[in-house]
């Protein structure tokens, strides 16, 4: 699928357009592509995600309602405890 950012600025500045529920899933990438970032708006706990640019990163107690600004494309179901994540698109 291509990116929804094609023409736009790459920077984790420009503001979300909308957002979806992030499923975690092993397999597959972010629905529509990636992800300008992501809000917990369920239980707080660990976010495995693949970045943009491949790399695979636990972050650790992300806290309801807190936003983590970073650009990916997968959030991984094994490794994630967080629960009602939210994508930015």
């Amino acid at each position: 699928m291509e990116s929804p950012y094609k023409h736009q600025s790459s920077g984790l500045e420009s503001f979300w357009t909308d957002s979806n529920e992030l499923t975690p899933n092993d397999s597959n990438d972010v629905e529509w592509g990636e992800s300008r970032g992501f809000i917990v708006r369920g239980n707080a706990g660990d976010v495995r995600v693949m970045t943009v640019s491949g790399s695979v990163r636990t972050i650790p107690n992300v806290q309801a309602n807190e936003i983590i600004t970073v650009r990916i494309k997968r959030v991984y179901a094994t490794g994630t405890t967080a629960t009602g994540i939210w994508g930015g698109i």
